[in-house]
């Protein structure tokens, strides 16, 4: 169930911030890492998109009925590993939640 209270609005508001400050940190780290100049629009997409997905593990966290510590654990660590990562992660998530192989929507054989 999503949050329902104001208060887990805010919470939900404050993880989302706090994984976009993590993706923004991510891209940062990124760049470093392969030795390329730092593009202060791709930082801010990684930003918005960290926070997007932040917002979507929030959710999936209060359906688990998870702490705010555990929350903002995996909101900032999804936050850094960047949006399509997590994407990934969390679609292995989605597709077993409602039933769906997904290894047949991938034009693979069942294994």
């Amino acid at each position: 169930m999503p949050p329902s209270p104001p208060l887990d609005w805010v919470r939900l508001l404050a993880v989302s911030a706090f994984a976009a400050v993590g993706g923004a940190i991510g891209a940062v780290l990124r760049a470093m890492d392969a030795s390329q100049p730092l593009s202060v629009t791709r930082a801010l997409i990684e930003f918005f998109a960290a926070g997007f997905v932040g917002a979507l593990s929030g959710l999936l966290c209060s359906a688990w009925g998870l702490s705010i510590v555990w929350t903002a654990f995996i909101a900032g660590t999804f936050g850094m590993l960047g949006a399509r990562a997590t994407v990934q992660v969390m679609q292995r998530f989605v597709w077993a939640k409602l039933g769906l192989n997904r290894s047949s929507q991938d034009g693979k054989p069942d294994q």
